[in-house]
């Protein structure tokens, strides 16, 4: 810009961000271990497919039928993670805007406006996997809501 009252004010911004996206974390499976041998846990018996055939909400993420309790002294016919079984999908904007302005030879002001989760995307937890839990299945957390935060640093 030029040397003009409009660059003193419109000049010198920067905006900065990081955007995060994925495709949600494979959802572990956990069940009290029945095999009563030190050092060998058990996971917990899948019976079925867990996927479901209607549709998904935070009190009904996966099928919580297609998995039971080992029986004592065995180790379980699942797996720990299901790699196929994935919790929500998860997006967050994280972003600052950032002014620098020069009042005379090592005289500086600077702006700054800075936000995490800058849209407030609501990011749900991973469902709770625990076979016992009565909470079996179901997303009960989010992750972190919008935060602002404005400063000011002068130096001289």
């Amino acid at each position: 810009m030029g040397h003009g009252i409009a660059s003193h004010l419109l000049g010198n911004w920067q905006l900065g961000g990081i955007t995060t996206y994925g495709s949600g974390l494979p959802i572990v499976i956990t069940a009290p271990s029945n095999t009563n041998v030190p050092g060998i846990t058990a996971v917990a018996d899948r019976l079925h497919d867990p996927h479901l055939k209607s549709k998904q909400d935070p009190l009904h993420w996966f099928d919580t039928t297609a998995y039971g309790i080992p029986a004592p002294f065995t180790v379980g016919t699942g797996n720990r993670i299901e790699p196929d079984l994935r919790g929500p999908l998860y997006g967050n904007w994280d972003l600052g805007l950032i002014r620098r302005q020069q009042f005379g030879e090592g005289v500086n002001l600077e702006l700054r406006l800075e936000s995490v989760n800058a849209f407030n995307n609501r990011n749900l937890s991973p469902p709770n996997g625990g076979v016992t839990s009565g909470t079996f299945g179901q997303i009960t957390a989010s992750g972190q809501a919008r935060n602002v935060q404005v400063g000011a640093r002068f130096s001289f």
